[in-house]
């Protein structure tokens, strides 16, 4: 049981990483863009 909530919570970590990853790129383009 503890080692499935640990694997669901690095998967959460992960997922969380990815957006923040996903945001920054999308935020960079957009200011190369308005330049």
């Amino acid at each position: 049981m503890a080692d499935q909530e640990i694997r669901a919570g690095e998967r959460l970590l992960r997922i969380d990483y990815e957006d923040r990853l996903t945001m920054l790129t999308a935020r960079l383009l957009g200011t190369m863009l308005a330049r």
